[in-house]
């Protein structure tokens, strides 16, 4: 209730309360009982930049960095696990990743500065829907499990960003596939800003590309991003390569594609056709250097 004061009538600062559930399914109940009053919280580090925006506090904090379950890295039978509530900071020194998921280490490098870094999580990173680790990970292939309300879920990390993200979702891990040492594999990671850290960044894009025993292209990846613009996978441009072997006339075509299918949105201080070119010229310079690998 607000009370009156000179004619006005000023309304008294809501109370944030934080929760401390002992299992998923307390903080899922918390969470659905209290839908958008209520916000999950591990790092922390997203609600504060919100916070700092002008995005007021919730009236209710779930706290996560109490599941310890989620707060690991493991390797399972055909896969890498990554806990949601880990920290950046972890992924970039885990000896697990630095084998099978050297793109990922690249990106949480990537992330803003290292006290965030010690601070958020990946799962956070996810939530953030524009997370600079989130490219790395499509280009990788991950898969996600989360909670949506009372139901545990399992799909690629590209379904869930199209079509299942949404703010009750509770993010619990990610699954890397195990990946195979070859000559015969490319693999890139690069956040163009203009800074280092805070700004978000221009473009980022991250390619995982295999050539089998032909020279041709036989699996590839290719995810993008741009400033606040969710990452997506070039779907298009991933089919236009299969099958293919790279030389500098498909180079060129595939420069044009990549214009055609990303499509980022423009900020104040960059154009969407700018990002345009950015993602297609560092893409296809990259993949440049594949071609006489």
């Amino acid at each position: 209730m607000g009370k009156e004061i000179g004619g006005e009538t000023l309304t008294e600062p809501s109370v944030t309360k934080v929760w401390k559930p002992a299992t998923v399914e307390e903080a899922t109940m918390i969470k659905n009982k209290r839908k958008q009053s209520a916000a999950y919280i591990a790092g922390g580090t997203l609600l504060q930049l919100q916070k700092e925006q002008g995005t007021p506090l919730p009236s209710h904090l779930i706290r996560l960095d109490q599941l310890t379950a989620f707060s690991k890295i493991q390797e399972k039978e055909d896969s890498v696990e990554v806990g949601a509530f880990v920290t950046l900071a972890e992924c970039v020194h885990h000896p697990l990743l630095e084998g099978q998921a050297r793109l990922l280490q690249e990106a949480a490098l990537a992330v803003a500065s290292p006290a965030v870094r010690n601070r958020g999580t990946i799962g956070g990173n996810i939530a953030y829907g524009i997370g600079d680790t989130i490219p790395a990970m499509l280009a990788l292939d991950c898969d996600i499990t989360w909670m949506d309300e009372d139901q545990k879920l399992t799909t690629s990390l590209w379904y869930f960003l199209q079509y299942a993200r949404k703010e009750e979702a509770l993010i619990l891990s990610i699954q890397i596939p195990k990946q195979f040492s070859s000559d015969k594999r490319y693999a890139f990671y690069q956040k163009v800003g203009r800074r280092e850290s805070f700004i978000p960044s221009l473009v980022t894009a991250s390619i995982v590309c295999d050539k089998n025993q032909r020279g041709e292209i036989d699996h590839i990846r290719i995810a993008a991003a741009g400033g606040s613009s969710q990452p997506v996978r070039l779907e298009n441009c991933e089919a236009f390569l299969i099958g293919r072997s790279l030389t500098n006339r498909c180079l060129d075509e595939l420069h044009e594609r990549i214009v055609d299918e990303f499509l980022p949105a423009s900020d104040p201080f960059v154009s969407k056709q700018y990002k345009q070119i950015v993602a297609a010229n560092l893409m296809t310079a990259e993949l440049a250097k594949f071609i006489e690998k």
